[in-house]
């Protein structure tokens, strides 16, 4: 499929997955890179930038990307590193610097860290390393009182939030009056039936079919607010690969879609339903990170006395 024959839908839509190492994996991203797709990954996600890199390397292509960075998170080791140190490592292992390159900062850093020296530091170096890139925080309900105030402040270029045509995983409005990605495009069918379990039986006329179609439907909504960049899915072969992006062609060509602004009363708060962030950062009680999470508890008291340093932050 040459770029020229997309429908103006498909330049908002991004892929992902695709971690394990293997000949299929490898060819999917080739047609993904061919086809002009951004891509999205990140340093941990088991094998997927190796096999970004063999993909490019085969088809002599470099693709778009925009990565997952942690800020000051320490699940596993690769967390401990600052936000540089992981878009060097990204960058060691692609053995390339990717095309029109995005950031997508996790984890829920503070305002005061975009606020200082070294927030201007980092993206003076990260600037002169590998060019003008652009910057995303991503949010969630819980996170929105901090996250709201970033966005306003223009210190970053956007924000990346869960949404699709059943769920939402923000309140606040004021994440699509700049630019935004959303992930999430197709959760809730097939596979997803168990994560999505507690709030699809509050949904009893949604069979797998009609909620992807909903969500299709949704995704092409949102290409039609101005501030939307992209959607972020992911497939498995290149059948479902195929699959999705006819679907989308022919849904959008069934339906003659309204361009009036999202209703957010009509989809459901996904973390109404959780006692947490999905990174175990906050918690709708506050009291509840001590009985759940005691290492991030742990972490973030050590992380505030300057003379241990545990804290990992932009460089």
């Amino acid at each position: 499929m040459e770029q020229s024959n997309h429908a103006k839908s498909l330049s908002k839509l991004t892929f992902g997955g695709l971690g394990k190492l293997n000949s299929e994996s490898i060819e999917l991203r080739k047609l993904q890179i061919k086809d002009n797709f951004r891509l999205h990954s990140c340093y941990d996600y088991n094998e997927a930038l190796d096999v970004i890199k063999i993909a490019s390397e085969e088809i002599k292509i470099i693709p778009k990307l925009i990565t997952k960075v942690y800020f000051n998170f320490n699940t596993i080791p690769i967390r401990y590193l600052t936000i540089l140190d992981q878009m060097h490592r990204i960058v060691d292992r692609l053995k390339f610097i990717p095309k029109g390159w995005h950031i997508q900062i996790c984890a829920n850093p503070s305002f005061k860290e975009f606020n200082n020296k070294s927030f201007a530091l980092f993206k003076e170096k990260a600037k002169k390393n590998y060019g003008d890139l652009n910057y995303f925080i991503e949010t969630e309900s819980l996170w929105e009182k901090n996250t709201s105030r970033i966005i306003k402040s223009n210190y970053v270029d956007g924000s990346y939030f869960f949404i699709n045509g059943l769920v939402r995983g923000i309140r606040n409005e004021c994440f699509m009056q700049k630019p935004f990605i959303t992930f999430g495009m197709l959760a809730g069918g097939h596979r997803h039936n168990t994560k999505y379990k507690n709030v699809i039986v509050k949904q009893n006329n949604y069979d797998s079919k009609n909620l992807i179609e909903k969500n299709i439907i949704f995704f092409l909504k949102l290409t039609k607010n101005k501030n939307f960049k992209y959607s972020i899915s992911s497939v498995s072969s290149k059948k479902n690969y195929s699959d999705l992006i006819n679907t989308i062609k022919s849904i959008e060509n069934s339906y003659n879609l309204p361009n009036d602004k999202i209703q957010f009363d009509e989809l459901i708060d996904f973390f109404k339903y959780e006692t947490c962030s999905s990174y175990g950062l906050k918690y709708n009680k506050f009291y509840k990170k001590l009985f759940f999470n005691k290492k991030r508890v742990i972490h973030e008291i050590f992380s505030l006395l300057p003379f241990i340093n545990l804290s990992k932050k932009w460089l």
